[in-house]
């Protein structure tokens, strides 16, 4: 076994490796719900808008997308019934994207099959490992979805040019 760098980069570094591995890890499963991961992340994130939909701006900016890369996944999408695109009424220039029957039920399906897998992958980390691996993923999340929209915003970061240090997540 190698030896554990602890550094911020070395941290980093891992977080990415680890975070592709799980997300190859749940192609099958979401497949499973008759999505890939693009459309997944899609349904996932419009079910979870407290308005029940979106416009195309907040949905690609809150999967870290340009608004064209989206478009051709939702027209898609729409033609495949995971979605609906309905006129805003308070802005009939935009329109209000929400998660269709077939999306809720695919989505269902996924969500089980993921489930089963994740909790399989975590088996790894006892009780307490899986608590503290929670806290801290979301407090770092927490800290860059904050940076990401203070960028696109225009304010210059505060962290760009230093590491994270253990302070910042007490």
């Amino acid at each position: 076994m190698r030896r554990l760098d602890t550094s911020a980069q070395s941290v980093g570094a891992l977080l990415v490796r680890t975070a592709g591995c799980l997300t190859a890890s749940l192609h099958g499963p979401t497949a499973q719900g008759g999505l890939n991961e693009s459309r997944y992340n899609v349904l996932d994130l419009l079910r979870n808008k407290a308005s029940g939909g979106c416009c195309q701006t907040e949905l690609a900016t809150g999967l870290l997308q340009s608004e064209s890369n989206l478009s051709t996944l939702l027209d898609r999408m729409r033609k495949d019934g995971l979605i609906s695109r309905v006129r805003c009424e308070s802005d009939r220039r935009k329109t209000l994207i929400a998660v269709a029957p077939a999306g809720l039920d695919a989505l269902a399906r996924a969500d089980q099959a993921r489930a089963r897998a994740t909790a399989k992958m975590l088996s790894v980390l006892d009780d307490r490992q899986q608590a503290a691996l929670r806290q801290a993923l979301g407090l770092l999340l927490e800290r860059l979805e904050r940076e990401l929209a203070a960028a696109r915003n225009g304010i210059p970061s505060t962290y760009s040019h230093q590491a994270f240090n253990q302070d910042d997540f007490e």
